[in-house]
């Protein structure tokens, strides 16, 4: 959804170090994902 785009938006500036997967790269297709996701070596 739009307010979820804006949350990682906001996300990616806040946390350093954060990986977004998303779904329509090479590495998302990989992971077979149906939607966006991430994750981050430091806790959130």
């Amino acid at each position: 959804t739009k307010k979820e785009q804006a949350d990682m938006g906001k996300l990616k500036k806040s946390v350093r170090g954060l990986v977004v997967v998303h779904p329509m790269t090479a590495l998302g297709r990989e992971m077979g994902l149906e939607e966006m996701t991430g994750f981050s070596k430091t806790a959130f």
